[in-house]
């Protein structure tokens, strides 16, 4: 015998717009789930990793994010000097 909840929640939109809308709740639904049990796996990886890794993981991405830093910093001064040298040879 099923409950009212689940005939409830499985109704037959009558409008189109009304389909739509269960359907992107289902979608919301759906990646709500998949954001939490991806979540979880994290969790779980993190815990069997030993704590030697663990800051080696964590230098490592302190030391990359350092390395874009300086990039974009060299990138923009380059821009800056394309554009001057631009504007005089025109």
């Amino acid at each position: 015998m099923n409950s009212c909840a689940i005939i409830a929640a499985h109704k037959t939109p009558e409008t189109a717009e009304e389909a739509i809308e269960q359907r992107e709740n289902l979608k919301r639904k759906k990646a709500r789930q998949a954001r939490r049990a991806n979540k979880k796996q994290i969790k779980v990886y993190w815990a069997n990793q030993t704590p030697a890794v663990r800051k080696s993981v964590k230098r490592n991405a302190k030391r990359q994010k350092k390395i874009i830093k300086k990039r974009n910093k060299i990138q923009k001064a380059n821009m800056k000097k394309r554009k001057r040298n631009a504007s005089h040879k025109a």
